[in-house]
């Protein structure tokens, strides 16, 4: 078999064999060494896949002959919220990017990959055109842009119909917390801190296109910090942050500090996991 010429541990073979990708696993390592990759890589890519063995060995534990697009979307959704990785979070997400794609053009030549169309949710539009402004003002790698792109469909899927521009200049600072909260149970330091910086630059484009189009985001969220002096979470936003062109937008805070009330197990400057309101800036 395939897999005994990459690893010989039983306990790892055991899991790659475990539904309900463990048929399809070692067909792919099959396919990685007529490929003639290297015995390294073909390690890190079947380590990366046992992640997403177990992710679908959590909906269902019977054995698969395919995998959807929903099945990676699913996926995608909820790895970089848990994944434990000592190094920077968006290198990591990359490697195992690759180990998916592979996988997956490994299934599309079995036909055994399924593309489910679907209509793209109601959020879609903005959040293209954020990710169309920071290639556009902030010249953001296209890297980034993904692992933002995913914290923020994630972000945006809990608004429900309210994940527009007329919806969120109706937030105030209570209901971003509550929703900051939710989406970081769970999260490494790393994945919250993530998370902390695309929700920052996401508000302040939210914030200048809201000026442009007579959507302003709620007063609440542009309060100066000594309203809210508990404030855990900096934002950086003020109520005149755009430059004349109205597109422009100044640098981004970035030396927010969170106290030991955040009950997080932080460090001063790392996300504490909650928004209760945004300091201005002078």
């Amino acid at each position: 078999m395939a897999l005994e010429q990459i690893f010989s541990c039983p306990r790892t073979l055991a899991q790659l064999r475990s539904a309900p990708l463990g048929e399809l696993l070692d067909g792919f390592s099959q396919w990685l060494i007529d490929q003639r990759f290297s015995r390294s890589c073909l390690r890190k890519h079947l380590g990366y896949l046992l992640h997403f063995n177990r992710y679908l060995g959590g909906l269902e534990q019977t054995p698969r002959r395919g995998v959807s697009r929903q099945d990676v979307d699913g996926f995608w959704q909820v790895y970089p919220t848990r994944c434990r990785h000592r190094g920077p979070l968006e290198g990591h997400l990359h490697t195992v990017g690759w180990a998916i794609n592979r996988f997956i053009a490994y299934l599309r030549e079995q036909g055994a990959f399924l593309e489910l169309p679907c209509a793209p949710p109601l959020y879609q539009p903005l959040l293209d055109d954020y990710c169309a402004w920071m290639r556009r003002q902030r010249q953001v790698c296209e890297g980034t842009l993904a692992l933002r792109r995913r914290s923020l469909s994630a972000w945006l899927q809990r608004l429900g119909p309210q994940a527009t521009l007329e919806g969120l200049a109706r937030l105030d600072a209570e209901q971003v917390e509550r929703l900051f909260l939710a989406q970081a149970q769970g999260m490494g330091q790393a994945a919250r801190r993530s998370l902390q910086a695309a929700l920052r630059t996401f508000l302040r484009f939210c914030l200048a296109r809201g000026e442009r189009t007579g959507h302003p985001l709620c007063e609440s969220l542009l309060k100066a910090g000594a309203a809210r002096p508990c404030s855990r979470l900096y934002l950086g936003l003020s109520a005149t942050p755009t430059q004349r062109n109205g597109d422009e937008i100044g640098p981004i805070a970035r030396n927010g500090r969170v106290g030991p009330e955040a009950g997080h197990g932080l460090a001063p400057d790392a996300l504490s996991g909650a928004v209760t309101g945004v300091q201005g800036e002078s």
